[in-house]
């Protein structure tokens, strides 16, 4: 079902998507290894879709329970965009250092090309361009030395929009049912418990 999801996402039905996350959630024991997983993917559809805020609640549940520094890495870098796009300075700002630090002491960390394209698009979110631009160079300049192509081509791509200060970040949520925004907060809801409860 976690898979199906992720399908759904990349094919942009949303409400199947959402679906498919509730039908997820309640397939998984309460302690199954792949929850934070799960509640990560998620919280990022929703952060993709503009939720910030309920995105933010789920990736902040889900940060104590990772023990390995490069998956912590990848969820404080969407902690601070997800933070960017909600304007919460404070959060950004922490979530940000945080990231930095685990950078600086292990630039070549995996999943650090992604970490660094999610810390370029923050600041972009807050009009921050000379970060943002220096984020986004060690992305493309990391994912061109590891061969990332997928995460080379979206820092190409943001790094152009960033110089010619075309970026455009989407402007609130997109629309929601009634019925999925009540399902949907209910499930970021459910995620922060049961990831508290581990």
């Amino acid at each position: 079902l976690h898979d199906l999801f992720t399908i759904a996402v990349d094919q942009g039905q949303v409400v199947e998507a959402e679906n498919l996350a509730r039908e997820a959630f309640r397939a998984y024991p309460k302690n199954a290894d792949r929850l934070p997983a799960l509640a990560s993917d998620v919280a990022s559809h929703w952060m993709h879709q503009g939720f910030y805020e309920r995105a933010i609640i789920v990736f902040k549940a889900v940060l104590p329970t990772l023990r390995l520094v490069s998956e912590r890495l990848l969820i404080l870098s969407v902690i601070a965009r997800a933070a960017a796009g909600a304007r919460d300075l404070a959060l950004f700002t922490w979530a940000w250092t945080e990231a930095c630090s685990i950078l600086d002491g292990e630039p070549t960390t995996v999943r650090g090309c992604a970490a660094l394209y999610n810390l370029a698009y923050a600041p972009a979110c807050l009009e921050d361009w000379e970060r943002a631009l220096l984020a986004g160079r060690l992305a493309l300049e990391l994912a061109a030395g590891r061969g990332e192509q997928e995460v080379h081509t979206r820092a190409v791509r943001l790094l152009d929009d960033l110089q010619h200060r075309a970026f455009e970040l989407s402007v609130g949520p997109r629309p929601e049912e009634p019925e999925i925004l009540e399902k949907a907060e209910t499930l970021a809801r459910r995620f922060v418990r049961r990831l508290a409860a581990r």
